[in-house]
């Protein structure tokens, strides 16, 4: 018999014991937790901004206006949570 036989069995148990364990992990996280996982998830991706007031506009030492604030929106969408490309 193989002197070191013993030696690779522990090994492998080890191995085996750890990807369990990973597998496991990997479960508990993307099974039972899902529902958790997801609300943090939507909380970075999606919020509110509160935009500062305009500052007005900047004037050359004569009065005629050199930079004029004007209002600007932007607005991104996620193809892949469109429902209804028609009524976009």
């Amino acid at each position: 018999m193989d002197p070191y036989a013993w030696r690779r069995r522990a090994i492998l148990a080890a191995w085996l014991i750890g990807a369990v364990a990973v597998i496991a992990r990997a479960g508990q996280i993307q099974i039972v937790q899902a529902s958790t996982w997801e609300d943090i998830a939507v909380r970075q991706q999606e919020g509110a901004v509160t935009l500062p007031a305009p500052r007005g506009t900047v004037l050359v030492g004569n009065g005629v206006p050199l930079s004029v604030t004007r209002e600007r929106v932007l607005v991104n969408i996620a193809p892949r949570e469109v429902r209804d490309p028609v009524a976009v």
